[in-house]
C-alpha cells in the first residue's frame, strides 16, 4: 500500500525475524528489526514506523508492557500495533487489546494473512479530519454545531442526542478502542456505570441508522468495548 513504507518487526527469534523481514522485503516494504522490548520502544521512537509487529513474549519486557509503553508515549501512541504470539487464548487476546493492540495473530500464521492485517490496520489509522465544526472520515460527516450526521450526500434520519454524542466520540478517537466504561462515563455520565445494555442498544440502533457500509465500521471488541474503523 502507498501509505506504508516502514514496518517495525519485534521478534526475539532470529530465524523468525529474518523470515518476516524477507517476506516484507519481497512485497516492497522496508523493515526495521528489534529483538527485545527496550529495543522496540527505542526504535519505535527513532524510526516512527507505519505499523509495528510485536511478539508477545520477549526476553526482557513482556509484549503487553511494551504495548502499554508505546500507547502512553505521545511519539508512538498512534502507531498501529499487531501483536503476535504462540498462544491464542481468549485471555491473551483481551489483554493485548486492553493494552492497545489493534489486531492479533497467532503462530503459526500465514504470511499473506499477516500482510493483509498490516494493510488493514494501516487503512484504519487514516485519521478523521476535524475542521470548522465538521468531523469527516471517508464518506461520513458529523456536523457538530447543527448536530447532524451525513453519509455521502444523505442526512441520517432520527439520530438521537446520545447516539450523536456516541458516534462523535468514536469517530474522533478512531481507531482507538474505547472501553464500555469510558463510553458510558463520557456520554451518559458517572451514574451510568455498569449499564452495558443501554450502550449496546444505542450501538445497535446507530449501526442500523448509518446503513450497512458505515454501520459495520462500529466494531465490537470482545470483552472490552467498541471502536470506529
Amino acid at each position: 500500500m502507498d501509505n506504508i513504507n516502514k514496518i517495525l518487526v519485534v521478534e526475539d527469534v532470529p530465524a523468525q525475524q529474518k523470515l518476516i523481514q524477507r517476506y516484507l522485503d519481497i512485497k516492497g516494504y522496508r523493515s526495521v528489526l528489534a529483538d527485545s522490548g527496550r529495543d522496540a520502544i527505542e526504535k519505535a521512537k527513532q524510526h516512527r514506523p507505519n505499523v509495528i509487529i510485536l511478539d508477545l513474549y520477549l526476553p526482557d519486557i513482556d509484549g503487553i508492557k511494551v504495548c502499554e509503553a508505546l500507547r502512553s508515549d505521545r511519539a508512538t501512541c498512534t502507531i498501529p500495533i499487531i501483536m503476535v504470539t504462540a498462544r491464542g487464548g481468549v485471555a491473551d487476546i483481551i489483554n493485548g487489546l486492553k493494552a492497545g493492540a489493534d489486531d492479533y495473530v497467532c503462530k503459526p500464521y500465514n504470511y499473506q494473512e499477516l500482510l493483509a492485517r498490516i494493510e488493514a490496520v494501516a487503512r484504519r489509522y487514516e485519521p478523521a479530519i476535524i475542521n470548522d465544526g465538521i468531523i469527516k472520515k471517508e464518506s461520513l460527516r458529523i456536523l457538530v454545531n447543527e448536530r447532524k450526521v451525513v453519509v455521502g450526500t444523505k442526512e441520517v434520519d432520527s439520530v438521537t442526542r446520545k447516539e450523536f454524542d456516541l458516534l462523535s466520540l468514536l469517530v474522533t478517537k478512531s481507531p482507538q478502542i474505547l472501553s464500555t466504561h469510558s463510553l458510558l462515563d463520557s456520554v451518559w455520565g458517572d451514574g451510568a456505570a455498569g449499564n452495558y445494555h443501554t450502550l449496546d442498544t444505542h450501538i445497535y440502533n446507530l449501526r442500523k441508522k448509518l446503513g450497512r457500509t458505515i454501520g459495520k465500521k462500529i466494531v465490537s471488541v470482545y470483552g472490552f468495548g467498541y471502536k470506529y474503523e
